[in-house]
């Protein structure tokens, strides 16, 4: 049923390296070329014409999307975190894995 994924009829699978599913739709993938094809339900995935796929090194799906990681992904700066110590030797903590949370930062 091709609402399901199911209807790959006239698509060139030759090159093709790598292919993921999610509930309704598939992606074949060549990642040496960037070259993808998608099919299926294009709600679940299925619809990828005129996406470039070049320097995509990992896949990821669930049961409605794919996501792909790039080397050409930018590298984020640092979210800052909690900002913590270890605790003071009269807290009964030991330190070990155990810290003082002193104030987030959001």
């Amino acid at each position: 049923d091709s609402g399901y994924g199911g209807s790959c009829s006239g698509m060139d699978f030759s090159c093709v390296t790598d292919v993921y599913s999610t509930r309704f739709a598939f992606m074949a993938l060549n990642k040496n070329t960037g070259a993808a094809q998608c099919w299926g339900d294009s709600g679940w995935g299925g619809s990828c014409s005129g996406m470039d796929f070049s320097g995509v090194t990992e896949v990821y799906s669930n049961s409605g999307a794919f996501v792909m990681m790039t080397t050409l992904t930018p590298t984020l700066p640092p979210t800052p975190g909690p900002t913590c110590r270890p605790p003071p030797p009269d807290s009964g903590l030991s330190g070990d894995g155990e810290w003082e949370l002193l104030e987030r930062n959001n």
